[in-house]
């Protein structure tokens, strides 16, 4: 069976129970609505300001000098007036510590998890990249290094040591690091620290504190040392000297295999012309 007559005429653009002429009549509705509301609150002002009127009228000539002025002590149109204290109300630091007893969903009543966000900052469980803070992520203008580099702001605050900003970072985060990984740490930072070499006054300072012992006992230790460097230098010659030999030899013997293999050549060619003639 078909769906009907209703159904099909609905669909026509000038039949009232058409979806369009619906929504027409209901903003219709609406606006006679607003239309009637405002008219009422008009009337309300109107009442009220005739009632104040009735009442100056009949109060004292000092009264209404007094109310003449009144405009003066009274806030503005658009400013809040003070609240006044309820009994048993304690004392709050802060407007948005108040509770006005709004109304709430049920899942929100009673329950820890869900904390109000007075100034709409959103509380997220997310640390940065750059900041190391919790908050925001390194993506977001919250962050104080948002579209800095972190590498050129290192450059210029001086060198950072990698095993004291690993424990800074583990301190944030709340863990510790054992005493045998300090000691591996410790270890690994002894050879980056190189020792600044002493400048010629230094050395002759320290020269004229040393005794003669000392000074005889230097200058030996020199002699062992330049003349373990000349042997050095002596073995480094010989061996030098050795492969120049090899080389020298290889050559001779390359060359003269070569003429010799010229010289089968030609013989073999000699060959192959007297059986040609022959």
């Amino acid at each position: 069976m078909g769906k009907g007559f209703n159904n099909y005429m609905c669909k026509k653009f000038f039949h009232p129970g058409s979806r369009d002429n619906l929504k027409r009549v209901w903003m219709a509705q609406q606006k006679t609505e607003a239309d009637k509301k405002k008219q009422e609150e008009l009337k309300a002002q109107y009442e009220k300001e005739q009632d104040l009127y009735v009442n100056k009228s009949l109060v004292s000539k000092e009264s209404k000098e007094k109310l003449s002025v009144n405009f003066l002590y009274e806030p503005p149109p658009g400013m809040k007036k003070e609240r006044e204290k309820e009994d048993g109300e304690p004392e709050f630091k802060f407007e948005w510590q108040r509770k006005f007893n709004a109304p709430r969903e049920d899942y929100c009543r009673d329950n820890d998890d869900i904390r109000d966000q007075p100034f709409g900052i959103a509380v997220r469980n997310v640390r940065c990249i750059k900041c190391h803070k919790w908050g925001h992520i390194n993506t977001d203008r919250e962050c104080s290094l948002f579209n800095k580099d972190r590498d050129s702001e290192e450059a210029l605050t001086g060198p950072i040591d990698p095993s004291q900003k690993l424990l800074y970072e583990m301190r944030e985060d709340g863990l510790a690091m054992t005493r045998r990984a300090l000691n591996t740490l410790e270890q690994m930072a002894i050879p980056m620290q190189k020792p600044a070499e002493p400048s010629p006054e230094e050395e002759m300072a320290f020269l004229k504190t040393m005794s003669t012992k000392d000074k005889k006992k230097l200058l030996k230790k020199l002699e062992r040392l330049e003349d373990k460097s000349k042997d050095k230098n002596k073995g480094k010659k010989k061996k030098k000297e050795k492969r120049e030999k090899k080389e020298k030899k290889s050559r001779k013997r390359h060359d003269s295999s070569s003429s010799e293999s010229e010289q089968d050549r030609k013989k073999q060619h000699h060959r192959r012309d007297q059986s040609s003639r022959h």
